[in-house]
């Protein structure tokens, strides 16, 4: 019996040449370039990522910049889409998108039919679609209020309380309409929140730097991540939470805070809703970085 081979059509992939910088779900920023783009995904360069990250959800950001492009005047352009990692390599990283909703999927279909092989008329398309909805500026104000906050709560506990030298790093922001995952790291606190907005704060990172700052917090030696490590972690958390709080309350009814409760490693089950948004921001330390990310319905 002669038997055929359906051959499925390869989605094609377009020239899209841009910097990027990739958040992992331990809060780590990779600076990355992008090569090419298609429905499925993106293929970028510049980062060799353990095998373990392999499947596991990113935020890739891609940065466009006014010369770029003829034409184009103003600031900078920044997209972002929310990734699995599908494929490592020596020098590549295969990502595919995730969490676009229907419609986004077929107008980005429509931009990438229109701009062809030409990387220029894409940036061009690209550009043009990134204008936000009338819908959507009331979240996204919030959001950079929220950025604003948790900038403002580190750096006030950073100058008080601890002595390292900080810098700050990358902000992110939820893309509208993406499922929600929580961060996926070594060590992390949450303190959740609830009032007119709910939500929480989360304080991630790996289990070096958390003892880096519970140390630098309680003023002596701490060798591993003990009950003592785990309290000042908790209530590093807690003071970030604080802050945030105390920013909300000036606009909103009075926010309650929970206690921290710290999760090690990634195994671990807790309930979120799917539809929250939230703001990610990366800070720098000696020996590495750490995270916290406002998320809220």
């Amino acid at each position: 019996m002669e038997t055929h081979r359906i051959m499925r059509p390869r989605k094609p992939r377009y020239p899209l040449f841009a910097k990027a910088e990739l958040l992992l779900p331990d809060g780590r920023l990779l600076p990355l370039a992008t090569r090419n783009l298609s429905l499925s995904g993106l293929l970028v360069e510049g980062a060799r990522l353990a095998e373990s990250l392999l499947d596991k959800l990113c935020v890739l950001k891609l940065l466009f910049h006014p010369e770029a492009a003829r034409g184009w005047e103003g600031d900078p352009l920044v997209l972002e889409f929310q990734c699995r990692v599908a494929r490592l390599s020596n020098d590549h990283l295969g990502l595919a998108m995730v969490g676009m909703e229907a419609d986004r999927y077929t107008s980005l279909d429509g931009i990438l039919e229109e701009s062809g092989h030409d990387p220029e008329l894409l940036l061009e398309r690209l550009r043009r679609h990134a204008r936000l909805r009338a819908e959507e500026i009331d979240i996204t104000l919030l959001k950079e209020t929220l950025g604003g906050f948790i900038v403002r709560a580190v750096e006030e506990i950073f100058e008080t309380m601890l002595t390292l030298p900080l810098t700050t790093g990358a902000a992110w922001t939820s893309l509208p309409d993406a499922s929600y995952h929580p961060p996926e790291a070594e060590v992390s606190a949450l303190v959740t929140f609830n009032g007119v907005i709910n939500g929480g704060i989360h304080l991630f990172t790996t289990r070096e730097l958390a003892v880096a700052l519970a140390q630098d917090l309680a003023g002596t030696p701490i060798r591993e991540l003990n009950d003592e490590a785990k309290d000042g972690f908790g209530e590093l958390a807690n003071m970030v939470a604080g802050g945030v709080q105390t920013g909300l309350s000036v606009d909103f009814e009075r926010i309650n805070l929970t206690p921290p409760t710290l999760v090690i490693g990634h195994d671990y089950q807790m309930a979120y809703k799917s539809g929250s948004h939230s703001v990610k921001q990366v800070f720098h330390i000696p020996g590495g970085s750490f995270c916290v990310e406002c998320f809220f319905t």
